[in-house]
């Protein structure tokens, strides 16, 4: 099983979302973790987050952990491609807005972004 991670980042720069993209022989899964406004970003938490709720939509086969939470529907409007890696003008970055951990059987269902990722791994 491979990963991959990127980044969100507000209109302050700051990363405000880790997504882990798990891909295995036959499904792809995604977790996402959310940093508050009042929280300090820590890279290493984020992606652990994001990797477990990755790996337990794969293995439950279903979206898991939904996203309740007034501040994190906020944050999931305010975050925009990280310009370091790719260009937001460039890839379709909308993402489903209700689940911390997805699960998809084929590609046809992730944005252009998370589409290209994968192709690199």
């Amino acid at each position: 099983m491979k990963a991959y991670y990127y980044y969100l980042r507000d209109i302050n720069n700051t990363p405000r979302l880790t997504r882990c993209i798990l891909k295995d022989k036959s499904s792809i899964a995604i977790g996402t973790s959310l940093c508050g406004y009042l929280d300090f970003p820590n890279k290493k938490d984020g992606r652990s987050r994001a990797f477990g709720r990755a790996l337990a939509a794969l293995k439950h086969k279903k979206n898991l952990f939904p996203i309740l939470r007034e501040e994190a529907q906020d944050i999931l409007m305010d975050v925009s491609a990280d310009e370091l890696d790719y260009n937001e003008r460039e890839y379709d970055t909308k993402f489903d807005r209700d689940y911390k951990g997805l699960y998809f059987e084929d590609l046809d269902s992730l944005n252009e972004l998370e589409r290209k990722l994968l192709k690199e791994l």
